[in-house]
């Protein structure tokens, strides 16, 4: 059952977005930003038994190492790109490194449709929901700039070097460090 914290959470979104509330977005919110998927789910205590209700985004999995009082959110990046992909794999995990701490997003895999995920878990405390929606645009942002390939490899597979703003800069901050 969900937290009243996190039925406001979702409340909000839901009129922020033009969404209606239905009973249903308490266990998990699907959504498309920028034409970037999004899942939303509020964060429990750890269980040994997968989830009928895992996010679409997301890997149905164990739910690891989740705690109360959090919003997990998943942002399909999309497919690894299909030339060069060895160089992307390694840019993800130097991303990782440079993305360590708390609330602090990371990158892995679904390993049911083979989508690069970025993924993180936020407070509910203090949360408001347009600052929520903001971190989902910043992702979504930087998810089309992974689909473009302009994220991580240029042609040659070295690092590419982009110009950035806001919540941008850290995600790509590994790229102009080269």
């Amino acid at each position: 059952m969900a937290s009243e914290q996190y039925k406001k959470l979702v409340d909000d979104l839901c009129k922020l977005v033009n969404m209606p509330v239905q009973p249903s977005l308490y266990q998990r919110v699907d959504l498309e930003i920028d034409k970037v998927f999004f899942s939303l789910v509020e964060a429990k205590a750890a269980t040994s038994k997968k989830s009928a209700t895992a996010p679409a985004a997301a890997p149905k999995a164990d739910s690891g190492t989740s705690q109360d009082g959090m919003v997990a959110v998943f942002c399909d990046f999309g497919p690894l790109p299909r030339h060069q992909r060895q160089a992307a794999m390694q840019r993800l995990l130097e991303l990782n490194l440079s993305l360590q701490g708390e609330e602090l997003p990371v990158m892995s895999m679904n390993h049911e449709n083979g989508h690069v995920l970025l993924s993180r878990r936020l407070p509910l405390a203090g949360m408001a929901a347009l600052d929520l929606l903001n971190k989902m645009k910043d992702h979504a942002g930087q998810a089309k700039e992974w689909r473009d390939g302009g994220c991580f490899l240029k042609g040659d597979g070295k690092p590419a070097v982009h110009k950035s703003e806001g919540a941008r800069r850290q995600f790509l901050r590994f790229a102009n460090a080269d």
